[in-house]
């Protein structure tokens, strides 16, 4: 019986230390949106604007040594979402695994003209953390919703 006590501790303390070692990387990246705006007035052609501006965060030694965000700027009808402006990947310097800690922004202003069937606009991201030996480590879709002031 003693024996087999030890069994299920020996497996109860790997399993702790497996959700650990799993609660330890979860921490290491965070993602925020840091504003968002939606005018529905206004704007570059009178018609409001949409505004997206995000960070990721990297923490330590989390194998991590850059970040990359594709953005678009979208529209919704009644057949769903379309992207009116690709704006493409932009990636950060890259930086060393060490002990330090490491950020990336990205702001995205997209000002609609009267695209005459939309019903909202949007700034869409894909926010990725990379590793040079490792591929990506991680990934957040970020966006938010305006509707049109049209």
């Amino acid at each position: 019986m003693r024996r087999r006590t030890i069994g299920v501790s020996g497996l109860l303390g790997l399993l702790l230390a497996a959700v650990l070692s799993t609660s330890a990387l979860a921490v290491s990246f965070n993602f925020t949106t840091v504003k968002n705006v939606c005018e529905t007035s206004g704007g570059n052609h009178g018609f409001g604007y949409v505004l997206l501006k995000v960070r990721v965060d990297e923490y330590g030694k989390s194998g991590a040594n850059y970040f990359r965000i594709l953005s678009r700027a979208e529209y919704k009808n009644g057949s769903g979402w379309h992207t009116l402006v690709n704006y493409g990947w932009s990636e950060s310097t890259h930086f060393p695994n060490d002990s330090d800690n490491w950020y990336a922004r990205l702001t995205r202003r997209f000002d609609p003209d009267g695209t005459p069937d939309a019903l909202a606009h949007r700034i869409w991201m894909k926010v990725q953390v990379w590793s040079n030996s490792q591929g990506k480590l991680a990934e957040r879709i970020m966006k938010n919703y305006c509707p049109t002031g049209i």
